[in-house]
């Protein structure tokens, strides 16, 4: 094999072993996905829910952002107003959440959350538990590589909502590939990185 070929064929074996890792990243991210959903469909089943009316009393119980309006929470959920709109009254007759008219904005509705709400919103979740059983290098890494995923996504319009430091015109990288926020003036270490930052504006 001549140099020319031998470079080509190390170039080409890079590609492939580059694509292979991608492709287990993407199979372990769909396993832990699948697992997920199968713990927030227990859940909510638990609590006499659907999985959409779980994540809608998880959205408003952690507070703004977003504004807790029926059109921020369908386009959060990525799904219709109406089908949000039906879960709302839905989780309104258990006594979960209640409707109320927005003082700045009388069209706009509210979604507040019932006392009686904050139990299943609030419920322990094993990734929680398990990521916190990981290596806080390995805690960092795993941070920082999602937020990167995450803004990637971004870019390529596959997510429209995303309130991360990496997706934000706030946020600076220098030569070093250490994290800035140029809103508060302070460097960010990687896990101070935020995955719903309240003072979030989208990058250019």
């Amino acid at each position: 094999m001549g140099p020319f070929l031998r470079a080509e064929h190390l170039v080409s074996a890079g590609r492939d072993q580059t694509e292979n890792v991608a492709g287990k990243i993407d199979a372990a991210l769909t396993q832990l996905a699948r697992a997920r959903r199968i713990q927030r469909q227990s859940l909510a089943t638990r609590h006499g829910l659907s999985p959409l009316q779980l994540d809608i009393l998880m959205i408003v119980a952690a507070g703004e952002p977003p504004e807790p309006s029926i059109g921020v929470l369908a386009r959060e959920l990525g799904v219709t107003q109406p089908t949000v709109t039906a879960a709302v009254i839905a989780l309104e007759r258990k006594g979960l959440v209640r409707r109320e008219q927005s003082a700045q904005t009388p069209r706009r509705t509210l979604v507040r959350l019932e006392p009686s709400g904050r139990r299943p919103a609030q419920a322990d979740l094993p990734f929680v538990e398990v990521a916190g059983r990981l290596e806080p290098r390995l805690q960092e890494a795993m941070l920082e590589g999602a937020l990167t995923m995450i803004a990637h996504l971004v870019e390529d319009g596959t997510l429209s909502v995303a309130r991360t430091c990496l997706t934000c015109r706030f946020h600076r990288r220098d030569a070093d590939g250490d994290h800035h926020c140029v809103l508060l003036g302070v460097p960010l270490a990687r896990l101070d990185l935020r995955v719903d930052c309240p003072e979030h504006q989208p990058a250019a």
